[in-house]
């Protein structure tokens, strides 16, 4: 983390494995989640900013980057026990979280199941769906990225900077990479989130949310659900064309996301 504090690199020994964060910061626990196909790398342009605020702990998921792989197939639930499991061996009792559509869903799921172990939610995208519904978006999305056998396609990166100029080469090396060791779970993980049911857990979240959506991402057609859904929750629209605000426009998410939870509750 390019923040001029240094980070320090931990594993937490769970049942299906090693799970890999980074505590970086002194302050209130915070938590970011990335979302499938991600790693804790994916924060790195926002985190320097919460580190001045925060003890930043900056998790791989089951499965992602530096932890383990799962020796088997994942629940939606199975991540939230798992992010559980792993504050509980860093000795956080109580945290906030910031998290990218699969993390955003779980940390959901922890402030719906585990309520007193959440204090505020940051999202970047939010899934709102049914199980119907997540169907129809694995099918159409997610399934096409994926060979029969269930592994990613791995586009080489000099053909996806010639159709997208602007792309970020050093993002798209780690994408490749983080797809390539993961392999089939990343298919069991769009899996895990298409099929839970989003709306079923809404109501039993009392947590201060903010729920912020790039302007491009597909995830807005949620929006009025999450609202409607979420007591209190609050949606903020970040220009851009993509999914992920927190990279395309890191100093603005990172500005919204400190007025939030900064704020008295």
């Amino acid at each position: 983390m390019a923040s001029g504090i240094q980070a320090t690199e931990h594993y937490a020994a769970l049942k299906d494995g090693r799970v890999y964060y980074q505590k970086v910061g002194q302050g209130p626990p915070l938590v970011f989640i990335h979302g499938v196909g991600g790693s804790g790398w994916t924060w790195r342009k926002v985190v320097p900013t919460f580190v001045r605020h925060f003890a930043c702990y900056v998790f791989d998921l089951p499965g992602y980057d530096h932890s383990d792989i799962p020796p088997r197939k994942y629940t939606l639930e199975d991540f939230t026990g798992a992010v559980a499991a792993t504050l509980d061996a860093a000795g956080v009792n109580r945290a906030s979280f910031v998290g990218h559509h699969m993390g955003s869903l779980i940390a959901l799921n922890l402030a719906a199941r585990l309520p007193q172990r959440v204090s505020k939610l940051v999202f970047d995208g939010c899934p709102a769906w049914t199980p119907e519904q997540g169907r129809l978006i694995f099918e159409r999305f997610f399934l096409p990225q994926y060979d029969e056998k269930g592994l990613p396609v791995i586009t080489p990166v000099e053909e996806a900077l010639r159709r997208d100029p602007k792309a970020d080469r050093e993002a798209l090396e780690r994408s490749n990479q983080i797809r390539q060791r993961s392999g089939i779970w990343l298919k069991w993980s769009a899996e895990a989130v298409t099929s839970f049911n989003v709306p079923s857990i809404m109501p039993l979240v009392k947590t201060p949310t903010l729920i912020m959506f790039e302007e491009g991402d597909g995830l807005r057609r949620g929006e009025q659900r999450l609202l409607e859904g979420i007591k209190g929750a609050s949606v903020k629209i970040i220009p851009g064309q993509g999914g992920a605000a927190h990279s395309a426009a890191p100093e603005e998410f990172a500005r919204q996301a400190l007025d939030f939870l900064l704020a008295a509750s």
